[in-house]
């Protein structure tokens, strides 16, 4: 494990580590996040992954990566056949962002943990996002906490629950969404009984029969 965490390595200093991390074979988990590594920074680094074999664990989160940025993970995601947990939150990637990950997440076959929480992601981007992990059949845990996702964006992803088969844990906590999302979200929830951890917190959930149908699932699946 490589820990390098909050050192202020900056775009700079992370295309010198993207250069090794192209012909490392030992490094199993890097984690760069709160670098400073910007746009330039994370490319370089999207450059590497493509390339490197071994490394499955990867925490980017508070990097100013921006959409620009998260939209060279598409060929990341397309071409990695290592990669099983991935923290991009935090990043300001966006609606952009997100249908860029939702690209590549679509034929990947092997990231299993993705958390893209706090990145300013509205019903846009979820709705690809969506779309992508219905077909997808790898991926267990999705944290989309704190993000600006409304009820079309939640009934997306209910619509994706429905479908999607490998789902065990997702987080919507700190969002925006009210009744009629949190609804298809129980609804679905109620037809996933193998997704044994779910987050609604914090979000504008107001009928006290639908906040009970939430506790009553959390009750089931403690």
């Amino acid at each position: 494990r490589v820990g390098l965490s909050n050192n202020r390595i900056g775009s700079e200093g992370v295309a010198f580590l993207a250069q090794a991390l192209k012909f490392n074979r030992t490094v199993v988990t890097l984690d760069l996040s709160g670098n400073q590594i910007g746009v330039d920074g994370f490319q370089d680094l999207a450059t590497s992954l493509k390339i490197n074999k071994t490394l499955e664990i990867l925490y980017l989160n508070g990097n100013m990566i921006g959409h620009k940025g998260s939209e060279s993970f598409t060929e990341v995601l397309e071409i990695n056949q290592s990669l099983k947990e991935v923290n991009l939150g935090v990043n300001a990637i966006s609606d952009g962002g997100a249908i860029a990950i939702a690209a590549g997440l679509t034929s990947n076959t092997t990231l299993t943990q993705l958390d893209i929480k706090g990145n300013g992601i509205s019903d846009e981007g979820i709705a690809s996002l969506a779309k992508a992990v219905s077909f997808n059949r790898k991926i267990k845990t999705l944290t989309l906490g704190g993000n600006e996702i409304r009820d079309q964006g939640a009934l997306s992803i209910g619509e994706a629950l429905t479908i999607n088969t490998s789902l065990v844990e997702v987080d919507f906590k700190g969002n925006y969404i009210r009744d009629r999302g949190a609804m298809a979200l129980v609804e679905a929830l109620e037809k996933r009984p193998n997704i044994t951890s779910f987050d609604l917190e914090d979000n504008i959930i107001q009928d006290q029969a639908i906040t009970s149908r939430i506790e009553k699932l959390k009750l089931n699946r403690a």
